[in-house]
């Protein structure tokens, strides 16, 4: 049975690192540097801050029901109808930004790397290889993840030593030469993507061995992956400049394409690529596992798994045809996505905090 796999706390902080590296190592220094310009290290650094306060948050209300998901004590809390419908609402936002998750896989291997093949069939192989992870289960996915950290991380460093020579401190300047608003408004971008969307990380919160080891798993994780966002942010600043990282889509690969050592070592962008693919399957395997969950524990299932195809052919044609192409995903999540991802990020566990809390659970 599911609800008997465990996984260890250093596990759940190396899904959690994934989970908030994600998509956004490639695509979060656009989204905050259209707002802040070369100020947007300080919206990152600002949205780490609260998306520290935010874990804070989830750690409290998943210690107060140890072993439950959010799903299940929401309907302890709220009650069974209200519960249920709280319940359907994580499924939905799940389901909507594992479609978008897998929409960005597609774009970028067609817009980067194989621009002749078909991004449906791009789209199956990943969802392919979603599933049987899923299927899995979580202790496979948190063992898996710590063979991959130590991978993650060589080609991380190989990646930051090979683009340092780039480097023009200029373009930082002139500091803080943006109003505060502007820097907010940075932050604000970042927040929702990945910040808010960690709260559905309660739903892998109950499996690990102990309440304690959760909570510093997931302020560990998040701390890990917020100074990785911002080192990326820094230095796709510092290399591209503000402007051109604003205006390129995958600024992190298009950085990467920069690297040139004495005229050999170049068109190595692979590894950033690399780099991505490793991340983003992770945050695409818990969210689709989560979901699984999710479904399974609304409709009284004994098991998830039965639920994985159909869903997997559910998420497929969603995929295809919730964003349409690159620019309107962009738009979705600097325009839509925030007050969304808001609602389920922190008023529902804000809510549910307050609410357990005047109820004395």
């Amino acid at each position: 049975m599911e609800n008997k796999q465990r996984i260890a706390g250093r596990q759940f902080a190396i899904l959690v690192f994934f989970f908030t590296v994600g998509t956004s190592i490639i695509l979060a220094p656009s989204i905050t540097t259209a707002e802040a310009k070369q100020s947007a290290w300080i919206s990152s650094a600002i949205a780490m801050g609260i998306g520290c306060l935010l874990v804070w948050m989830y750690n409290t209300l998943g210690g107060k029901f140890p072993g439950q998901t959010i799903n299940e004590y929401s309907e302890i809390v709220l009650g069974k109808w209200l519960g249920k419908l709280i319940s359907l609402y994580f499924l939905l936002n799940l389901s909507v930004l594992s479609a978008l998750v897998l929409r960005d896989i597609g774009d970028f291997v067609t817009i980067q790397l194989m621009p002749e093949t078909p991004i449906q069939s791009i789209i199956i192989l990943f969802l392919i290889i979603t599933v049987m992870g899923a299927r899995m289960g979580i202790e496979t996915i948190g063992r898996t993840s710590e063979i991959v950290l130590p991978w993650f991380l060589f080609l991380f460093i190989i990646f930051i030593i090979l683009i340092s020579p780039k480097i023009d401190v200029k373009h930082l300047q002139p500091l803080l030469g943006i109003d505060i608003k502007s820097i907010i408004r940075g932050a604000m971008q970042l927040l929702f993507f990945p910040y808010l969307e960690l709260v559905l990380l309660l739903i892998v919160f109950p499996h690990v061995n102990s309440v304690k080891s959760a909570k510093k798993g997931f302020m560990i994780g998040v701390l890990l992956g917020s100074t990785l966002l911002l080192t990326v942010t820094v230095m796709s600043i510092l290399v591209l400049g503000a402007s051109d990282t604003s205006k390129h889509f995958f600024p992190s690969y298009v950085m990467a394409k920069r690297i040139n050592i004495a005229g050999f070592l170049q068109r190595i962008e692979v590894i950033m690529a690399i780099i991505w693919f490793f991340s983003i399957f992770y945050k695409l395997v818990l969210l689709f596992y989560s979901s699984a969950i999710s479904l399974s524990q609304l409709l009284k299932l004994k098991d998830y798994r039965p639920l994985t195809y159909p869903m997997a052919m559910i998420l497929f044609v969603l995929s295809m045809v919730i964003s349409p192409n690159s620019v309107q995903n962009l738009i979705y999540f600097r325009f839509i996505g925030f007050p969304y991802n808001l609602t389920f990020g922190f008023l529902i566990p804000f809510v549910l905090l307050v609410m357990a809390k005047i109820r004395k659970f």
